[in-house]
């Protein structure tokens, strides 16, 4: 972070006259940074801290070379949320995503898009569970309507392309 630290320094935990332990650099541009400290430099050991941002978002996790690494939780302005693996800042792994209008996908995630398998539950009840590519319904898969329908086929760059409707209310 290169920016200049707002008037008044770093507040937290001190030791000789140097950052040692929890501290929050508070820059001028509004990002606040919650953290341990080691003799003035961010702490290695602990791995992880906290960052908030102007806007209100969050990210609280571990932290490789300034880079959000490993597990964590970011919490976007408008009250969507991811927890789980991150690599280069971006949601990469196995995670959830959820947001207030109650729609919420579990699985794995590559270079912040859904990739892999995974389950995405929409606010209205439908749900799709199966393959996903660069963030699209991808390969073999399964969408379950909230009425009871279900459509087991292949999916291609998000549209369904072959496949057969179940309906669980016939014999």
């Amino acid at each position: 972070m290169r920016e200049r630290v707002r008037k008044g320094g770093v507040p937290g935990e001190w030791r000789a006259g140097k950052k040692h332990g929890q501290g929050t650099l508070q820059l001028q541009s509004g990002l606040k940074y919650v953290c341990e400290w080691e003799e003035d430099r961010t702490s290695s050991a602990g791995g992880g801290g906290m960052l908030e941002f102007p806007d209100g978002a969050k990210h609280v996790g571990e932290w490789i070379a300034g880079k959000w690494q490993g597990q964590g939780s970011h919490t976007w302005a408008d009250g969507t949320k991811y927890v789980g693996d991150f690599r280069e800042c971006l949601p990469h792994g196995t995670g959830m995503y959820e947001r207030l209008n109650g729609s919420k996908y579990v699985g794995q995630m590559q270079h912040g898009e859904r990739h892999g398998q995974g389950m995405l539950e929409w606010h209205s009840g439908d749900k799709y569970s199966g393959s996903w590519v660069n963030g699209q319904m991808h390969g073999k898969g399964s969408l379950m309507f909230a009425d009871g329908m279900t459509f087991l086929g292949q999916w291609e760059k998000g549209q369904s392309c072959g496949g057969e409707f179940i309906n669980k209310n016939e014999t």
